[in-house]
């Protein structure tokens, strides 16, 4: 029995069957909503002509051609494949990522309470959480100064302020300079963290997170901020516009050696390195400078490096690793993006003692000096406005990581200061750290070893 049409369908069957007088209701039907005809399989006239010639001047071409076509489109192919493979691997969702570093085969990732941590992160985590009450942060020399940035949002109290830091700073013109900084920076927050404008984490790094970050590494002559996200030209592109020539900035950033990298997770990138720039006249570089050398004295060609990085500072050790994220799509990659750089690094310090202990003699090994305590290595991540701090280090074939420890944030006058004096304090630790594994590591077993300066 044939379906009762639709209102706007009966009305176009009257009209057609007044006109035509068709009483037949299922070609009506089919008159009054025309359906698209599928193509049929068979090619028309013109499509097997065009086929056809096609297909003649094909077979007249020559066989190498032919073969050479074939191996181009399967080398693209093939490609093709590689770069989607690739891109998928690095678009891996977050938790996908953390569970592949988890369960790893080499240096799977733990994370842990600091309460286990080692005897000098406990210390170190401890001395950052007292300033966590703000107490004595700034100088008591500059308190009129300060005091009159005072407001609702901004509530500054007279035990901020510390005498003690009056005689090792003594030099006033250096704290207003330092307290001008720290009001540009936050500044700059205000205005990045606005609701009405939208400000990409370009422009955080650029006016909040370098100039943090290169204030504090001033007070120190052998410490060395160096920015790891590098902008390169791209390829000039007329496509658009013949007459022309476009350049776009593409944001690459630093990589790691290949034999250093994760295979787990490909994105192993850091905005921010905190290196050790011991001087040139130093034991210390002249045994970094020494152990260059021999790596590649041994391999033959490649250079020894002091950190896992390409064309950064290979004669400079990294001693905290900075990845910064703004509020937006992507920032659960920070944790992620870190803990794969750490797993990295730690596999680098442990290529350079495996190597060390090959090439040193058993007389040598036992009178040589060692740091007994395993390279710790402050992972700091910066979320917008807040700055955190975790802590790897390798344990039992582990990457097991301690934290988090909170630094302070860039959003206040008085935050800025308590961020300012917690990144002094980890930096000078990470500092002498850094010194003594490299040191407990490089330095020769007695004096008759020992290489001259090079200078």
């Amino acid at each position: 029995m044939p379906r009762t049409p639709s209102p706007t369908k009966r009305r176009r069957v009257e009209s057609t069957a007044d006109d035509d007088d068709i009483d037949n209701t299922d070609e009506v039907r089919n008159e009054a909503t025309p359906r698209p005809t599928l193509r049929s399989r068979e090619l028309s006239s013109h499509d097997s002509t065009s086929s056809n010639a096609d297909n003649h001047v094909f077979s007249a071409r020559d066989p190498d051609s032919i073969s050479r076509t074939s191996s181009q489109s399967t080398r693209s192919t093939r490609s093709s494949r590689s770069s989607q493979s690739q891109n998928s691997r690095s678009q891996q969702s977050p938790v996908k990522r953390d569970l592949a570093m988890r369960f790893a085969r080499d240096l799977p990732i733990q994370y842990r309470s600091l309460s286990v941590a080692p005897k000098n992160v406990q210390d170190l985590a401890e001395q950052l959480a007292e300033f966590e009450g703000k107490q004595g942060i700034m100088p008591e020399c500059l308190q009129s100064t300060i005091q009159a940035y005072r407001s609702p949002s901004e509530p500054i109290k007279d035990y901020m302020f510390d005498k003690r830091r009056d005689s090792a700073d003594s030099d006033l013109r250096s704290l207003n300079r330092e307290l001008e900084r720290l009001l540009e920076v936050r500044d700059n927050t205000l205005e990045c963290n606005s609701r009405a404008r939208v400000f990409h984490e370009v422009e955080w790094n650029e006016t909040v997170h370098s100039p943090m970050l290169r204030l504090v590494t001033k007070r120190f002559a052998t410490l060395a901020c160096r920015n790891l996200c590098v902008r390169l030209p791209s390829p000039p592109s007329s496509a658009v516009f013949p007459m022309l020539i476009i350049f776009l900035d593409i944001r690459t950033q630093t990589s790691l050696a290949p034999r250093w990298a994760n295979t787990e997770v490909p994105d192993s990138r850091v905005d921010y390195g905190i290196f050790v720039a011991p001087k040139p006249d130093s034991d210390l570089y002249s045994h970094m400078f020494t152990y260059i050398q021999q790596r590649a004295t041994a391999t033959g060609s490649e250079l020894g490096q002091i950190n896992p990085l390409l064309d950064i500072d290979i004669d400079r050790p990294l001693a905290v690793a900075i990845e910064t994220k703004r509020l937006a799509a992507g920032v659960e990659k920070a944790n992620t993006q870190l803990a794969s750089f750490g797993r990295s690094m730690l596999r680098f310090k442990h290529d350079v003692a495996t190597f060390l202990a090959k090439t040193r003699t058993r007389t040598q090994a036992r009178t040589t000096k060692t740091c007994d305590a395993p390279f710790v290595l402050p992972l700091v991540i910066v979320i917008g406005v807040s700055w955190e701090v975790d802590f790897m280090v390798r344990e039992n074939g582990l990457a097991v990581i301690y934290g988090p420890v909170s630094l302070g944030s860039t959003q206040t006058l008085t935050n800025c200061y308590r961020l300012y004096r917690s990144l002094d304090v980890l930096f000078q630790w990470s500092h002498e750290h850094c010194v003594d594994w490299w040191t407990g590591m490089l330095q020769p077993s007695n004096e008759s070893e020992a290489v001259p300066k090079y200078k």
